[in-house]
């Protein structure tokens, strides 16, 4: 069994000379006979341990508060550090973990310090959603997006998932083709040189969350989604702007992200070390974790447990000397959803004992009768019951403003929803499936007329949408997923997932498709088996963005269109004298006449119409489209 070998000092009050023992304290130990020196490094220890470590596994720390989990972790840490291995140690409760870290990252040249750091104070800016007006679809000539990081095609991050063959798609309409997506980024060396290698020190720069993670934008993005961060505020907003359950997901991505980062630099073993000389690190990389999901309600602890435990299986499987962790929760709830290979418990003398790991139960076996339920219900990530069923509108409007876009679908004409339960129901009917929570919600629509992008989808099939034959095909045959959204709580369990495939497998047409800002951070829609397709921008908008290049407006730079707006004026007017004003109004208007979708705002001012392309043009969005081979297939092209 591969283990790590401790040597545990003894508990002895600690004093030095920036924290000396004040009068009383001293009267307190004076007065039950007791001494407040510190321990020397001769001092009495206990007995040496073993911590065994599994690669791509949890070892749980277990027992009560106050037993010593948190000197044990600090004792692991320097085991691991004198056999040259690569550790992250995130205890954000315990001030003196916090002081060490500190005076850690004062004392490294390397480490930006918040004092330094302009971004650290400025105001944050105003979500950029919110200063334009958008259509309420998704659509490739018109859509609302974050800004990507503006890194070249070749430098960005590309989604870890690739398209799916699992769906034959009928050949009466031209179905998905095959399109490769983008290939994966790694750490972001450049931008990880800026950051330093803890994960307190990391937050007390205070900038936005993805400037935080070593890894390009569309990454970061991913990183922070799949822990529960999933929103455009999360995204952008600085440590001090996050509740304490967002910062406490944001401190598990950030130490991840540090392992991962820092798993390649080369670490001397001391060699000099009596008690460990000659051993052999049992992994490359450990992570300590304490006070676990501390802070976070019931089902976000499960859903976070769950989730971190996937990230660790892909961080082992990443590195090439392997990753473990260990870890401390004072919630033992959630424990099973860990899927710990060790388990260890701390009595509160101090005795490490070794014990069963905890499974999640098995309903089955739990129940001398096993209750009778629903086939319908299903169990999500974390092994809690949910059930999909059709839901009427304000199911959607619950969770509508947890989306990144601030429209509504204009068009609805069907909306699912997922529900978690305490219980499964025995019948799945409309009153059982509302008695769960809402997690999870869709919502199906009517499709655009016009879609540049639909062609690489369907051939042929819907490109003469001008006239009332193809507007009435295109109706007839087709439908829209406009919304997937997920109650922060119930992220990464699956639920946007399974409420696709929920609508795919009894669709209301032959052709779905979709368009998602957020597919290259969550792609959920190509887990659920849609084919994806990486869209370049269209010609008006590359025309319209090789004029900001010009001008020296950075494409991240339109996340912020009014403040964009002011700086191209300026350097319009400074590149291109009288007629620069007159050059930048007169491709605006051209770009807003070159769509349907955008043609009305042709004579409106100019400024109008920039923080209406800005947030267009900057989008990067991925399409999907899916033919189901269970409905009646789709005439030609050319029929009427």
């Amino acid at each position: 069994m591969n283990a790590l070998r401790i040597h545990r000092t003894a508990y002895r009050p600690q004093d030095d000379a920036h924290h000396p023992h004040t009068p009383r304290a001293r009267q307190a130990a004076a007065s039950l006979g007791a001494t407040l020196e510190r321990p020397s490094p001769h001092a009495e220890q206990n007995e040496p341990a073993h911590v065994p470590l599994q690669p791509g596994r949890v070892t749980l720390l277990l027992g009560p508060s106050g037993a010593g989990k948190s000197t044990i972790l600090r004792d692991l840490q320097r085991a691991a550090l004198i056999l040259g291995m690569n550790v992250v140690l995130d205890a954000p409760q315990h001030p003196s973990n916090q002081r060490a870290e500190h005076t850690a990252a004062a004392a490294d040249d390397d480490i930006d310090s918040p004092q330094h750091d302009p971004a650290a104070h400025h105001a944050n800016d105003p979500n950029p959603h919110n200063d334009t007006d958008t259509e309420t679809h998704d659509t490739a000539d018109h859509h609302d997006a974050i800004a990507p990081d503006g890194a070249r095609a070749s430098d960005r991050l590309r989604p870890d998932t690739h398209p799916t063959d699992s769906h034959t798609n009928p050949p009466a309409v031209p179905g998905p083709a095959e399109h490769p997506g983008p290939e994966r980024d790694h750490v972001d060396r450049r931008h990880a040189a800026t950051l330093p290698a803890d994960v307190t020190a990391r937050l007390a720069l205070d900038r936005p969350a993805v400037d935080l993670l070593a890894h390009s934008t569309d990454h970061a993005m991913n990183r922070l989604a799949a822990l529960g961060l999933g929103e455009l505020h999360t995204f952008v907003n600085r440590p001090s702007q996050l509740s304490t359950g967002q910062l406490a997901r944001l401190r598990l991505a950030l130490a991840c992200d540090v392992l991962e980062s820092e798993s390649d630099r080369d670490r001397p073993i001391n060699a000099d070390s009596n008690a460990l000389a000659g051993a052999t690190p049992p992994v490359g990389s450990l992570l300590l974790l304490d006070e676990f999901a501390a802070n976070l309600d019931r089902h976000t602890a499960r859903s976070v447990a769950a989730a971190f435990a996937k990230r660790l299986a892909a961080l082992d499987l990443r590195l090439a000397a392997g990753a473990a962790a260990v870890v401390v929760t004072p919630n033992e709830s959630i424990a099973p959803l860990l899927n710990p290979a060790h388990a260890l418990r701390l009595d509160a003398a101090g005795r490490l004992k070794a014990e069963k790991p905890p499974r999640a139960p098995n309903a089955a076996r739990s129940e001398a009768r096993p209750r009778r339920v629903s086939p319908a219900v299903r169990h999500d990530a974390v092994g809690d019951p949910f059930t999909i069923a059709p839901d009427d509108r304000d199911a959607y409007r619950t969770l509508a403003p947890l989306h990144y876009r601030p429209g509504h679908p204009a068009t609805i004409v069907k909306v699912l929803s997922a529900r978690v339960h305490d219980e499964p129901p025995r019948r799945l009917t409309r009153a059982a499936h509302r008695r769960g929570a809402l997690a999870a919600a869709l919502v199906v629509s009517m499709p655009t007329l016009n879609a540049a992008w639909r062609s690489l989808a369907w051939g042929d099939a819907f490109t003469r949408t001008n006239t009332t034959a193809g507007a009435e095909r295109l109706n007839r045959h087709l439908r829209c997923i406009s919304r997937v959204i997920v109650d922060p709580r119930f992220r990464s369990r699956g639920l946007a997932s399974a409420l696709v495939r929920a609508y795919l497998d009894d669709p209301l047409t032959p052709c779905t498709e979709a368009l998602a800002a957020m597919g290259r951070a969550c792609p959920f829609f190509e887990r659920a088996g849609m084919t994806p397709y990486h869209l370049a921008p269209t010609p008006r908008d590359a025309r319209l963005l090789d004029l900001f290049a010009q001008l020296g407006a950075e494409r991240d730079r339109l996340a912020t269109p009014r403040r964009a707006w002011r700086e191209l004026l300026d350097a319009a007017d400074r590149s291109f004298g009288d007629a620069g004003r007159a050059t930048l109004e007169r491709e605006l208007r051209r770009w807003a006449g070159d769509s349907r979708n955008t043609v009305k705002l042709a004579r409106a001012p100019a400024e109008t119409i920039f923080l209406a392309a800005a947030p267009a043009v900057i989008a990067t969005p991925v399409a999907y489209a899916h033919a189901s081979p269970k409905r009646r297939r789709a005439p030609p092209a050319d029929a009427p």
